[in-house]
């Protein structure tokens, strides 16, 4: 019995890395920059919204505008980026789905798995900022394992999610598109969470509603890896572990309680 327990668990393992490689192999087929474009593409935005936001609009922070604005937006883009290709792994192996019996939950994990390898690849840009700004690294640093592991939980739920839900309705590829575009704008990415604090009396409710997202407190921990130089409050953490675990487990759930209905849907 474990035996073959072993054997599958080795089989899926290596249905997870084919998958993983042939996403990241398809998402720069054909590109002459292939992988650089993980790097060029933050890096573009980065410059847009350094420009927009520290000498138009002029957003005051303690550190140079463009590693406070990485330490926040990279993952951001991993966030979004799964979850636009998540949306889409099962119906886009539908071929696979009817014919092939696999464990289909591989298939949106692959997805976030090939773009958590693109995550720690421009981490090198901020790495090279940091450096750049003679930003040192501290203790704090080790807030990051736990802060991409978060990262990586919560965004894997949501994936399962869509990728299942797009079966279904193939409309949440247009809702995900106006959702994420109105998330990025109610996350502290282009602006520092402090801005809340200067919010009037009378508005200090929506403050505590804004922190009931639990992105929030995710890309704050990776800003206390990075920039704070200070432990971050043991709630905040405990409530960015618990939405992470939680999602993933409600992902996983609706995933397998749906997944006998795809072959006939896709």
């Amino acid at each position: 019995m474990s035996g073959a327990m072993g054997i599958m668990a080795k089989h899926n393992l290596e249905l997870l890395t084919n998958l993983t490689v042939r996403n990241l192999k398809i998402k720069y087929k054909g590109s002459f920059l292939g992988f650089l474009w993980s790097l060029i593409t933050p890096l573009l935005q980065m410059l847009i919204y350094t420009v927009v936001f520290s000498v138009i609009i002029r957003v005051q922070v303690d550190w140079p505008f463009a590693v406070f604005l990485l330490t926040a937006q990279l993952p951001w883009i991993f966030f979004s980026s799964s979850l636009t290709m998540g949306a889409g792994s099962v119906i886009e192996h539908a071929n696979l789905v009817k014919k092939v019996y696999f464990p289909r939950e591989m298939l949106p994990f692959a997805t976030v798995l090939s773009n958590l390898i693109g995550f720690g690849i421009t981490l090198l840009i901020l790495a090279v900022f940091l450096i750049g700004y003679r930003i040192p690294i501290t203790r704090y640093i080790i807030l990051l394992p736990p802060a991409i592991f978060f990262l990586f939980l919560f965004t894997l739920g949501l994936t399962l999610i869509t990728g299942c839900l797009a079966v279904f309705f193939r409309d949440i590829f247009h809702i995900l598109e106006v959702v994420l575009l109105f998330w990025f704008w109610s996350v502290p990415v282009v602006y520092p969470l402090s801005l809340l604090k200067d919010l009037p009396e009378s508005y200090q409710w929506f403050a505590r509603i804004y922190k009931l997202n639990p992105m929030v407190e995710i890309l704050e921990l990776f800003r206390h890896a990075f920039l704070y130089e200070s432990w971050p409050p043991l709630k905040h953490v405990l409530y960015a572990g618990i939405w992470s675990f939680a999602m993933t487990i409600a992902g996983y759930w609706m995933f397998k309680k749906l997944e006998p209905l795809f072959a006939r849907e896709v």
